[in-house]
């Protein structure tokens, strides 16, 4: 059960937390979800900083960016990129490489963690490590405010 805006009902996650980004055949896109939200709004989103609309950024919303350790998004992309959608991979050690000189259709890991760091000097942003996040909860939970 998803508990939003004092609403408590099963929800479709894409609708209650919209993939910004997200369009499928017969679904709202992520973009179309948000637009139609009342305020105030929770979305989530992979995109790099660069790519996100600058109408949200000149709202000064309040961001909480959730970074992966490099190693472990190299490893899950790369199994990830063995579905049948994606180009094949290639070997790890190929993979690894080209994922380390940002040489993969998302583009560089690196760039991805700088771009978001770099906001916040400019922003509201709780930057978090995914890894920190599920060990010391009481200390970053109380930062959070809507």
């Amino acid at each position: 059960m998803l508990i939003l805006r004092n609403v408590t009902r099963p929800a479709r996650i894409y609708i209650q937390v919209p993939l910004l980004e997200f369009r499928g055949p017969g679904v709202p896109s992520g973009l179309e979800v948000l637009e139609n939200m009342p305020a105030p709004r929770l979305f989530k989103t992979h995109l790099p900083m660069s790519l996100v609309p600058q109408g949200l950024l000149d709202q000064k919303v309040k961001v909480i960016f959730i970074a992966r350790n490099a190693k472990d998004v190299a490893v899950y992309y790369h199994f990830y990129n063995m579905a049948k959608l994606h180009p094949d991979p290639g070997t790890w050690d190929n993979f690894l490489e080209n994922f380390m000189d940002g040489k993969v259709s998302y583009g560089s890991w690196y760039q991805h963690m700088k771009e978001w760091w770099e906001l916040t000097h400019t922003h509201p942003v709780l930057y978090l490590f995914y890894e920190d996040m599920k060990e010391r909860y009481q200390v970053w939970a109380p930062e959070i405010k809507v």
